[in-house]
């Protein structure tokens, strides 16, 4: 859990030192205030990078040249902290326990977090990226060697891009074997999660929606099954003559997607508005339960401004299955819970400032 995050020159934030209960935060306050940041100071922590912004510079106050955030975890009574230094230069250092790590893979797994955000309907409306993001965002905290794969996939598929544009053959055996190595291990994982995220996700959305009818399908573009490294080498040759019409790798697990369905309808077409947000939060509740199903730890869950998008009904049921987890939500209206297994502490954000009501 996430004991305490301190901040310096981070977005709107001049200095903060907040401290967090291990139930429900509540940071309430109107748009625009800084609610957000948090959450993304968080973020960032977890996985290295801001779920909102490519750009690292971007996080950093305005007219500063450096940035600073820490999250102080305590778990099982171990203390810990990770600390994010930004420069407008682009070159960020990374501590953990107050020790510089060498690459990005040493802090996977070191607080685990899961994002609910209004973007989320992207995970249902938009491109098979954001599907992909979804899975690999889960995955690289569970399993460190999983994100090293990731890296060394879209290294590799990068080089091998270029060749392709160029037309040259020289040295496409030699990509062609990097990527079915990573890509193999990658797309295994990926099945297996899957195998474990379908019945939870059914079951999340049965709950939630009191009966609505939803299915998940991983469509890969290499096989159907469980893949072998002979067998992606063999799709990446016998794509070749395509890629070089196209000018990109068209077979891999860049390629690949998570079909949805709702009453056996493709959700992407067919869902309605309030469809689609139930169906993106019950993959983001599913990912919450899977993360504690894998690794036997409850993730952090960050939930920004969510609630304006859903009834009461959905409010109560979702603010129900929060009561074992530590949980950072924002809202720019008054939060009321009805459970009194939640312990609930409010927060008032204003213009760069967090005060306890």
């Amino acid at each position: 859990m996430v004991d305490r995050i301190v901040l310096k020159d981070f977005r709107n934030y001049k200095d903060l030192d907040l401290s967090l209960s291990n139930g429900l935060n509540i940071l309430q306050g109107k748009n625009a205030q800084g609610k957000t940041n948090v959450l993304e100071a968080i973020y960032l922590c977890a996985l290295g990078k801001s779920h909102r912004v490519a750009n690292d510079a971007d996080m950093i106050r305005q007219d500063c040249s450096f940035g600073q955030t820490t999250v102080y975890t305590k778990d099982h009574n171990k203390n810990g902290s990770i600390k994010m230094q930004l420069t407008r230069g682009g070159v960020k250092k990374v501590l953990i326990d107050q020790v510089p790590i060498k690459k990005m893979v040493e802090l996977m797994g070191k607080l685990m977090v899961v994002m609910f955000s209004p973007e989320d309907l992207q995970l249902i409306k938009e491109g098979p990226v954001f599907r992909r993001k979804y899975i690999d965002t889960f995955l690289c905290q569970i399993k460190p060697s999983y994100f090293y794969n990731l890296q060394s996939y879209n290294k590799s598929l990068k080089h091998r891009n270029k060749l392709i544009i160029k037309k040259d053959n020289a040295m496409l055996d030699v990509f062609d074997q990097q990527i079915a190595t990573y890509g193999t291990k990658i797309v295994n994982e990926r099945k297996k999660f899957f195998d474990v995220l379908k019945p939870i996700c059914i079951d999340q959305h049965d709950l939630l929606t009191n009966g609505e009818n939803m299915d998940l399908d991983y469509v890969c573009s290499i096989s159907k099954n469980y893949v072998d490294e002979e067998e992606y080498l063999r799709q990446l040759y016998n794509a070749r003559s395509i890629d070089f019409l196209r000018g990109y790798t068209t077979k891999g697990v860049h390629r690949d997607d998570l079909s949805i369905y709702v009453y056996k309808k493709d959700a992407r077409k067919f869902a309605s508005q309030g469809q689609q947000r139930s169906l993106a939060l019950s993959l983001r509740l599913s990912q919450a339960i899977a993360m504690e199903k894998y690794t036997e730890r409850r993730p952090v869950l960050l939930l920004d401004d969510v609630l304006s998008e859903l009834d009461n009904d959905r409010i109560t049921y979702l603010l129900s299955i929060l009561e074992d987890n530590q949980t950072i939500l924002t809202s720019a209206m008054k939060v009321t819970t009805s459970t009194s297994n939640l312990s609930t502490v409010t927060f008032l954000v204003e213009s760069g400032r967090i005060q306890r009501v």
